[in-house]
């Protein structure tokens, strides 16, 4: 593969999926293999820009029988674009963009809504931080 299609999304995507599937093996450990969804429906549409897809959800992690609907974003705050930001800033802005994105129509299904915002090298979103919280101590109670 060349360097150029990198670039282009193969590596992003590959990142992307690879949180995707970790927390999700995670989830199921702690709630249950059918509690689990990858790339749940959100909104139904005729087309991509109608439709919105979650990247994950897992059912009873804020409350019983409630799905929690996760959309993932890796993002490299080294990036050029983004130099004259703090880690932290970047990582907020980004969650407000995802919960922009996707909070009133999780709300509309009676969904909850988490951003997971990461970086490339490991720093996390205020709300990622939370969610593997709950994961963790969903898991130290079985």
């Amino acid at each position: 593969r060349r360097s150029s299609d990198l670039m282009k999304g193969g590596l992003i995507t590959r990142r992307h999926n690879e949180v995707r599937d970790e927390l999700a093996d995670l989830a199921q450990m702690a709630y249950g293999p059918s509690a689990v969804r990858i790339e749940p429906i959100v909104r139904e549409g005729s087309n991509e820009e109608d439709g919105l897809r979650a990247d994950l959800s897992v059912r009873g992690v804020y409350q019983n029988q409630i799905e929690a609907s996760l959309d993932i974003r890796v993002t490299d705050t080294d990036a050029e674009s983004m130099k004259n930001r703090s880690v932290l800033q970047i990582l907020k802005s980004q969650e407000l963009e995802k919960k922009k994105k996707y909070k009133k129509a999780c709300e509309e299904r009676r969904w909850h809504f988490t951003p997971f915002v990461c970086s490339v090298d490991g720093a996390m979103g205020k709300e990622a931080v939370g969610f593997l919280k709950l994961l963790k101590n969903s898991m130290q109670q079985l």
